[in-house]
Parts: C-alpha cells; sequence; structure tokens
C-alpha cells in the first residue's frame, strides 16, 4: 500500500499547480475587490481595485484606470 500512495504523490508531483494549491490555502484573492452595477451589458457602474496593482473606475462602460 505505501508503494501505491508513493506512485501517487510522484505522479502529482510532475505537475505545477496554480492557484496557490501547493500551499493549501488556494489563491490569495484578499486584496482585490469589485464593486459592479449592470443592466444587461451596460455597466452602470464598477469599482475595481487590487492594492497592489491598479485602481479603475467605470460609469457607463468608460473607465478611467490608475497603476
Amino acid at each position: 500500500m505505501k508503494n501505491f500512495i508513493n506512485k501517487i504523490k510522484g505522479f502529482f508531483k510532475r505537475f505545477d499547480l496554480i492557484n496557490g494549491w501547493r500551499n493549501g490555502c488556494g489563491s490569495k484573492q484578499g486584496d482585490k475587490y469589485i464593486l459592479e452595477l449592470r443592466l444587461g451589458k451596460l455597466t452602470v457602474f464598477e469599482l475595481d481595485i487590487d492594492f497592489s496593482k491598479h485602481f479603475r473606475i467605470t460609469l457607463f462602460n468608460f473607465a478611467i484606470s490608475f497603476k
């Protein structure tokens, strides 16, 4: 049984898993916020904040973005 488990572990070590699965916490999205109000395809208001990268405000499908 130990040999079988080691083979399974060896199989999964070949992959580079994304979204932080390696550390068991999943992807860390705690510094990202989106507030969005839409009517169909029209974005009435959107506030997109990523504290480490950008800040974007969208009003009636026109956006202003700061980096």
